[in-house]
């Protein structure tokens, strides 16, 4: 970096493989490095946000804020929506009791336990809260196993670009941690993420904040510096609340959602580029 150096010293926009930055980018890294509470993080996560500086810069000097993508899992990754519904309506139907399926769209989103809460009380059921939940997660399981490929077109070209410009990534789902990791194990994402974040680890759940808040906190970056990309009413909510910019993706099989809170809509994750995300997230800094 001694070129760069140079030229941020002398107060010129710094160049890298014909990219230009400002002189700003190596001063924010080196503040940073400096700074014994920033370098204690040791995850190369800000090293990661220098080099993101150079490669995102813009033609007239200015870098990208955007510093970490944050996915949904149901819906987003992967299209479990219905195989979920259908664990669901076999678990009531089981008991005697039958639903529209259509019903549970407001429910998408959140924890289980929010939802088998209500059931529970509807329906009279007798087992517990946590038990349902235990059986329908071992039920979304054993769906998942059985079925074919239910990757979102276009979702792991999504990732390798988004990995190949060195940005941060993460999953932040409502689902188990148990149910997050054995997705990524069957489809080999593990290397295209930074961390895993269940709502099972926050105090509450979508749409509130919490979970979106302790990702970019497991992430070392801001919320302000993110993007979610979420299929959901309740996670739109929840982004929103973390002060996150989001694009909201319309999934045919995420039930009734109207999207109305995301920064941007798309009908096809293939829609979603970097120019996008970035200027997502440098709308939030330049408003």
């Amino acid at each position: 970096f001694r070129g760069a150096s140079r030229a941020a010293a002398a107060g010129q926009p710094v160049s890298r493989n014909g990219n230009t930055t400002q002189a700003g980018c190596l001063d924010k890294f080196v503040d940073t490095m400096n700074n014994p509470s920033e370098k204690a993080y040791g995850n190369g996560i800000h090293e990661r946000h220098f080099l993101s500086c150079l490669l995102y810069s813009k033609p007239n000097g200015r870098y990208s804020m955007l510093r970490a993508v944050i996915f949904d899992l149901d819906g987003t990754i992967i299209d479990s929506e219905p195989l979920h519904t259908e664990a669901v309506l076999r678990i009531l139907y089981e008991r005697g009791s039958v639903l529209d399926s259509r019903e549970l769209d407001t429910y998408i989103g959140i924890s289980s336990s929010v939802m088998w809460s209500e059931m529970r009380d509807r329906f009279g059921l007798q087992e517990s809260v946590e038990a349902l939940g235990t059986l329908q997660h071992s039920r979304n399981i054993e769906m998942l196993d059985d079925s074919g490929s239910i990757l979102i077109p276009g979702i792991m070209n999504l990732l390798r670009n988004i990995r190949g410009q060195d940005l941060a990534t993460a999953i932040a789902s409502s689902s188990t941690k148990e149910y997050i990791e054995a997705v990524v194990e069957r489809y080999f994402l593990a290397g295209y993420f930074d961390c895993l974040v269940s709502g099972e680890e926050v105090p509450r759940g979508k749409p509130k904040p919490d979970i979106f808040l302790r990702t970019a906190e497991l992430l070392k970056v801001e919320p302000d510096s993110c993007v979610v990309i979420e299929d959901s009413d309740n996670g739109l909510t929840a982004a929103r609340e973390a002060g996150i910019r989001s694009v909201g993706f319309r999934n045919p099989n995420s039930g009734r959602q109207t999207l109305s809170l995301a920064d941007r809509v798309v009908d096809d994750i293939r829609e979603i580029t970097l120019d996008l995300l970035r200027n997502l997230a440098d709308s939030k800094t330049s408003a």
